[in-house]
């Protein structure tokens, strides 16, 4: 399973000569709205893949910026896509036996990798949209 996916945008000598000559703040802020798009494109299949018990994961599965790990502030370059549910590692990875602290035997949960699945599904349509979004942030900059 995946737990994250390293993106380069490369092979566009224009892009990167533009990007090159635009302020870092600006650079920051279409990397992210490039990135977020792109990740925005998963939620659907995400959400498609997922199974359905009482609906909980489902709709619980959404594209944000994730928070830095030392709290200082926020990595625009890292997006989190998926399940905020609090069983989401349950599902995805699976048990092994559980027992309950009286002995009584609760079953094994078989792992569903649903994100991996949508991912390998749809990584050529994310990448296409953080291209394109990449592309015409900054046009856009670039041209304002």
């Amino acid at each position: 399973m995946a737990n994250s996916v390293t993106i380069n945008v490369t092979g566009i000598p224009q892009l990167e000569a533009a990007l090159g000559r635009i302020s870092g703040f600006q650079a920051q802020a279409i990397r992210e709205r490039a990135i977020l798009a792109g990740a925005r494109k998963l939620v659907s299949p995400m959400r498609g893949e997922a199974p359905v018990r009482t609906g909980n994961l489902r709709k619980r599965i959404g594209a944000r910026k994730a928070r830095s790990s030392r709290g200082f502030g926020r990595d625009p370059s890292i997006v989190f896509v998926g399940s905020v549910a609090p069983h989401r590692h349950l599902v995805i990875r699976g048990t092994k036996g559980r027992y309950t602290r009286a002995g009584a035997y609760r079953g094994v949960m078989p792992s569903n990798p649903f994100v991996d699945r949508a991912w390998q599904a749809n990584e050529g349509r994310v990448m296409t949209t953080i291209r394109m979004t990449y592309a015409a942030e900054v046009k856009r900059v670039w041209h304002a």
